[in-house]
């Protein structure tokens, strides 16, 4: 296989590891007063494709999973407040 088959391979296992900790991560309740106050977990994703990657892979990460797990798990209004804390 070349490298091009083997990024495609890394970007996709980085897009599920970040939609099952958004999952596990939307399991926990935390209550510290401020409606829909996340931990981040799945920010720790982004952050290892931003290293691994670059800024444009990991921007794509980004959004892929703030999509798959907005329509999966969320609403519109789930996915609007993910976007302004993971997106950008």
């Amino acid at each position: 296989m070349d490298t091009k088959s083997h990024k495609i391979a890394g970007v996709g296992v980085l897009v599920a590891l970040a939609m099952v900790l958004s999952y596990l991560e939307s399991l926990i309740p935390i209550s510290l007063g401020i409606p829909g106050i996340k931990l981040g977990l799945s920010n720790v994703v982004t952050l290892f494709a931003l290293y691994q990657f670059g800024g444009g892979i990991a921007f794509g990460v980004a959004v892929c999973r703030i999509v798959l797990c907005g329509v999966t798990f969320g609403s519109l209004s789930t996915m609007l407040y993910s976007f302004a804390g993971g997106g950008t």
